[in-house]
């Protein structure tokens, strides 16, 4: 056994030692004075008790380093204060700040957060809903992906609140918070014809989610009003990632009509078009001028940095967990007599759907059309 092997078995067989039993609520009990029902009011807040004592207990519950089952209190409060998180992949720089902005919400009103990553994966999407289940956790936000079958049977089968934050579902209605992705891609496509641009290629992901086919539309209708009509073969749809980024962007310039502009509908098939764009050795914005969705790090740190549509993500989480914790705590106050005496039933609660406006931060990516220049073409 090497030293430093040895010098680790000793720590461990020390400290293992030294463990001691850990406290229990009626050990607070005893040291404050009190009954065990107490300790319990005092921790879940669920009867007032008298300041004195309160603090008799707390001063315990301190110096035991007491700390309360959880799983057992679950059973009696019918809460585990735990909260779910459903997406795509935490480490996307845009899905991040929304998780943040989730946890920091929920953080305070005294939840933890449960991140879930379903990599676009429908079946992996479904074993979690069932396992999130199987844990009960309190309330869930998700952002669907898309050939979800079943998703609106599996939510109400869990049977607790549940909030959409970034995309939306055709067949399920709940709170949903998300961009204004339509004007966020008219924002996008508008700056490119302002500039004298008509030859716009536009790079798009999976239109069966709502984000995409949102944008697909503010496409549309910045070029109707501009009255141009759009080159079809500009027009490229594929899958969320950015490999697919990369080859959307290589066909743009394999066809006989080469785009001088692209606007490029997500952060992650920008990474992909951005690569595929340099190796075919584009000047942007001298031969191509580029527009992305999502004002993410890399957009500032890249040569020149990008023109982007910017969304509000980390408030998008925020208000996501604002309203799921308001449809908690509404669910967990006792409803009025139904029906009441004149024999009216209560209103339900209207669902909200908050729609954020993005921002269109222009930098040294997108230009004028250039005199001469009649589509990106590839430099040696």
């Amino acid at each position: 056994m090497g030293r430093a092997e040895y010098h680790l078995f000793k720590i461990r067989f020390k400290t293992g030692k030294e463990l001691r039993r850990m406290a229990t609520i009626k050990d607070v009990a005893q040291k404050a004075g009190v009954s065990i029902a107490t300790v319990s009011y005092v921790i879940n807040k669920s009867r007032r008790v008298n300041p004195e004592t309160a603090k008799r207990v707390c001063q315990a519950i301190q110096e035991l380093n007491y700390h309360p089952n959880r799983i057992a209190q679950s059973l009696v409060t019918k809460s585990t204060q735990i909260l779910s998180v459903l997406i795509s992949d935490i480490t996307d720089p845009f899905f991040a700040p929304i998780v943040r902005g989730i946890e920091d919400v929920a953080v305070k009103a005294g939840y933890i957060v449960m991140v879930c990553n379903n990599d676009e994966d429908s079946s992996k999407t479904k074993r979690y809903l069932d396992s999130l289940a199987q844990h009960r956790v309190d309330g869930l936000i998700i952002s669907p992906t898309s050939g979800i079958e079943d998703l609106k049977a599996n939510l109400e089968e869990m049977g607790i609140p549940t909030v959409f934050v970034n995309r939306r579902s055709a067949e399920v209605e709940a709170d949903l918070v998300e961009s204004d992705n339509e004007l966020g891609a008219y924002m996008g496509i508008r700056h490119l014809l302002d500039l004298g641009h008509t030859k716009i290629g536009t790079i798009i992901g999976p239109t069966t989610v709502s984000t995409y086919a949102d944008r697909l539309s503010g496409c549309k209708r910045a070029f109707q009003e501009a009255g141009v009509t759009p080159d079809p073969s500009l027009l490229k749809t594929g899958s969320f990632h950015p490999d697919s980024g990369y080859q959307m962007a290589k066909e743009l310039f394999a066809g006989a009509t080469k785009p001088t502009a692209v606007f490029v509908g997500s952060g992650r098939l920008s990474r992909g078009a951005y690569q595929a764009f340099q190796e075919m050795g584009l000047g942007i914005p001298e031969q191509l001028s580029l527009v992305t969705f999502d004002d993410t790090e890399w957009t500032t740190l890249v040569t020149p940095p990008l023109t982007t549509v910017s969304q509000h993500t980390y408030q998008m989480g925020q208000m996501a967990a604002e309203i799921l914790l308001e449809r908690i705590k509404k669910r967990n106050t006792p409803p009025p007599l139904w029906p009441d005496e004149e024999g009216q039933k209560p209103e339900a609660i209207p669902l909200q759907h908050l729609k954020l406006k993005p921002d269109l931060i222009v930098r040294s990516s997108t230009s004028h059309l250039q005199e001469g220049v009649k589509g990106g073409e590839c430099g040696e």
